[in-house]
């Protein structure tokens, strides 16, 4: 298919060489305009009319003292329900002029589309039907901002192309594509520089396809490829292919140096799919299944049965999920924390649990992941975090003796730049004071947005809440990240306490106490079960442990009867 059509230059094309003055109206909201439309209303730039209501562009009044903007409305309505209506309409330019216009108004999929006929100067005399239809069904075809056919227009053509292959007997492909993190863009350095992007990536992307390739915009970050006739499964790949590679350079955007990866997920006809909803719902499962994967670096995927299996199980549980915290289905249970010396409880872990009648037990991993993955963790996080105050609160009410409770958080909670001021509305909320809430954190907070990390890290601990590095060792340990996150306590890792009695096991719980206690950071070891791995933690001075041999993770009523009441 040739591509040429795509190219933004054609949306102005027909306009501008006919002398059509015209603007795009959506939700009585002018979208986009030409420069034909900018200068015939004394405008200096787009900027000047784009996101104006057609009326604005008027006097108060009209010719026939109806008020411009009432009168604007009717003729509005009139064009959506006749789809197309002409009338006599007074402009004012910016400089105050007023001129009379006949305006012909379109509406296509939604889209009002004004053409603006300057009768003083007769620009009337260059206007015929043909070229205005012409005119309106480029731009109801096109995606406005990029140049390329837009979601709508693409659909069509894949029902076309479906009904011609079918004739032929021919294979095609679909390509379902999503930037990697876009959001994150959007939300650091602004939704202007992220437009800018998503037009140089049009550019990039046209350089490198192929001529039986068709580029579109799906809406946001989303791009779609129709791939027409495809030989085999071999030339998928070397498309995807080509798609990855305008991405290896990164993008030079005023002083922003910003690299980019993609999700591709492809669906090929008639085998994935023997009409246009089904193409585009198995495409966007195999750009999704990827996206469970968290490679951080560009990938194609071929649709599959088993993966439209997990991303439906997925699907299904997020909703379980939602309606889980809605109801109070996923509840805390609450593991103490002892001082090894002498016994008592210092302080408690918070931990999930959900049990459905549908699915069954959920493990608190499964269900941090799913969460993780669809984007829920910062609802449920919030749950988590609300649940554990009101259990505070009703403690204190009972005049028992609070002690820390210790709540594990994500990874994806701290790369949210405004977690730290959530928190602290959540515990003035419930009028708690900061040393009752810790935070867990785990290792792996080394691969985040480290920058975001620590400044929310570091808002949290100025306001007294404590910060503990659990499963210390497993993962990604270093003595900067400590010093760098702060952190004032550390959880050594079960794996490490399970193996006491192996020497080289031992020196490195020995080593880990040695040092935590030289940085003034307070020790436990979790995963207790036996008195011999108590007695040696004893003699290494680790304060404090967590584990089987004393108390398993117990409802909060349970817990209650082992706090003192005051």
């Amino acid at each position: 298919m040739d591509n040429k059509i795509t190219k933004k230059e054609i949306l102005y094309a027909i306009a501008e060489h006919f002398n059509i003055p015209f603007y795009v109206i959506k939700d009585e909201e002018i979208t986009y305009c030409n420069e034909k439309a900018v200068k015939l209303l004394g405008c200096e730039n787009r900027n000047e009319i784009v996101g104006k209501k057609p009326y604005n562009l008027s006097p108060l009044f009209q010719c026939d003292n109806e008020k411009s903007e009432e009168k604007g409305r009717k003729m509005i309505e009139i064009a959506r329900e006749k789809r197309f209506h002409i009338f006599e309409w007074m402009h004012e330019k910016k400089d105050g002029t007023k001129f009379k216009a006949k305006v012909l108004l379109y509406n296509k999929n939604d889209v009002l589309i004004a053409i603006i006929m300057d009768l003083e100067n007769n620009t009337e005399k260059y206007v015929n039907e043909k070229i205005i239809e012409e005119t309106v069904n480029i731009l109801t075809k096109i995606d406005l901002n990029t140049g390329v056919y837009n979601k709508y227009y693409f659909k069509y053509l894949i029902n076309e192309t479906i009904s011609k292959a079918k004739v032929n007997k021919e294979e095609f492909a679909l390509f379902f594509i999503d930037f990697d993190k876009f959001k994150e863009i959007n939300d650091t350095i602004g939704h202007e520089i992220g437009d800018r992007i998503i037009e140089k990536t049009v550019e990039r992307i046209n350089k490198f396809l192929q001529n039986n390739c068709t580029l579109g915009r799906y809406g946001g970050d989303e791009f779609v490829i129709l791939a027409y006739p495809l030989e085999n499964k071999r030339e998928v790949y070397n498309i995807g292919k080509e798609i990855i590679e305008a991405f290896e350079i990164p993008f030079l955007i005023e002083t922003y140096k910003i690299h980019l990866t993609v999700s591709i997920g492809v669906a090929i006809y008639p085998e994935h799919g023997e009409n246009t909803s089904q193409l585009f719902k198995n495409a966007d499962i195999a750009m999704y299944y990827l996206k469970d994967k968290n490679i951080h670096k560009s990938k194609i995927k071929i649709f599959n049965r088993k993966m439209e299996k997990k991303i439906t199980e997925k699907f299904k549980i997020q909703n379980f999920i939602m309606n889980a915290m809605k109801d109070g289905e996923i509840v805390l249970y609450y593991q103490p924390i002892f001082n090894i010396r002498n016994g008592q409880i210092e302080g408690v872990e918070a931990l999930i649990r959900w049990h459905n009648n549908k699915l069954g037990k959920v493990s608190p991993e499964k269900l941090i992941a799913i969460a993780e993955e669809t984007g829920l963790i910062h609802e449920l996080g919030q749950y988590i975090l609300e649940q554990a105050c009101k259990d505070i609160v009703n403690w204190k009410n009972k005049g028992l003796h609070i002690v820390p409770v210790a709540i594990n958080i994500s990874v994806k909670q701290l790369e949210n730049t405004k977690f730290s001021e959530i928190v602290k509305k959540t515990i003035t909320k419930y009028r708690i004071e900061e040393k009752y809430i810790e935070f867990e954190i785990t290792e792996s907070v080394s691969a985040g947005d480290i920058h975001t990390i620590q400044k929310n890290i570091k808002d949290m601990k100025n306001t007294g809440i404590k910060i503990c590095m659990d499963d210390f060792g497993k993962g990604y340990s270093s003595l900067s990240m400590l010093l760098n996150l702060h952190v004032d306590k550390l959880k050594i890792d079960k794996e490490f306490i399970q193996h006491i009695g192996k020497e080289r096991d031992e020196k490195v719980i020995m080593t880990v106490t040695q040092m935590a206690n030289a940085l003034d950071l307070k020790v436990v070891a979790e995963g207790i079960e036996t008195k011999e791995q108590v007695e040696f933690l004893k003699e290494i001075d680790c304060q404090w442990g967590q584990g089987y041999l004393w108390a398993k993770p117990m409802m909060k009523s349970d817990f209650e009867k082992k706090l003192i009441r005051l």
